[in-house]
């Protein structure tokens, strides 16, 4: 069984690409805007190239058939968003509706989506359920939530788990994995430990309980289901959790 990961190097695509490759064969389909070619081990097949580049990921998905696809490529950074709206809509919508036409032409069915909670905007309750409005308040999470309205319209055909990822943060055992972008959580956090620019806390209300380490909720028992990622998860840690494997294996055209 193949699977194609794009956005494979990056931060939360390499820790995927290290475990998914224990029991799979992986192929890692990255433009490195973002990503580090140097998080990949060497033996996995990679290819540069853009989700907004449709001709590329037909001769991709040519050259390498998949059995199915983890689509991690996007654009994260909320304040850019609010500056290049129109890049954003380009590379996380219609670079995943690039995706979902490459994987209809190739008769591949399963994907994988990372979507983010930055589609529920300022919830002003916790916990957030999977149920709860879709208000997102900047363009990013605008693109991701209109990036699930694509896959929610593709059709039968499509076999779609989707991600709402809140802050992925660890590196567990894999220290040339560590996230280095200063715009998320922790490594703000510990830049501002550590000398660097202060770490601005927005909001005044911060009695949000803990949660355990990569606690997941799953809404939907049909093929087209939803998962939310607690705010403490971890690309270090494995998941315990039997709903992803059992999907992943089960029957599909390829």
């Amino acid at each position: 069984m193949t699977w194609i990961v794009t956005g494979g190097a990056g931060y939360i695509g390499a820790h995927v690409v290290h475990l998914l490759r224990e029991r799979h064969e992986v192929v890692v389909f990255d433009d490195l805007s973002a990503g580090r070619r140097e998080r990949l081990p060497e033996d996995v097949p990679f290819v540069r190239g853009s989700v907004t580049d449709r001709d590329a990921l037909d001769r991709l998905f040519e050259r390498y058939p998949p059995s199915g696809v983890i689509h991690l490529a996007a654009r994260k950074v909320t304040s850019d968003s609010v500056h290049q709206p129109e890049l954003y809509a380009v590379v996380n919508v219609t670079g995943l509706e690039n995706v979902v036409a490459a994987m209809r032409q190739a008769g591949v069915q399963r994907l994988l989506f990372a979507s983010s909670a930055a589609v529920y905007g300022d919830s002003g309750s916790a916990p957030v359920h999977e149920d709860h409005p879709l208000l997102p308040v900047n363009p990013y999470g605008d693109t991701k939530r209109r990036a699930e309205e694509v896959i929610d319209g593709a059709g039968a055909g499509l076999r779609a788990l989707t991600f709402r990822q809140f802050n992925v943060v660890g590196a567990g055992t894999h220290p040339w994995a560590v996230d280095l972008t200063s715009t998320c959580l922790l490594p703000a956090a510990f830049q501002a430990l550590t000398g660097g620019p202060e770490l601005v806390v927005r909001g005044r209300y911060f009695g949000t309980p803990t949660a355990p380490p990569c606690a997941t909720t799953c809404m939907s028992p049909t093929s087209r289901r939803r998962t939310s990622a607690g705010s403490t998860s971890s690309p270090g840690r494995r998941p315990t959790g039997t709903g992803w494997s059992t999907w992943a294996a089960a029957p599909g055209r390829r």
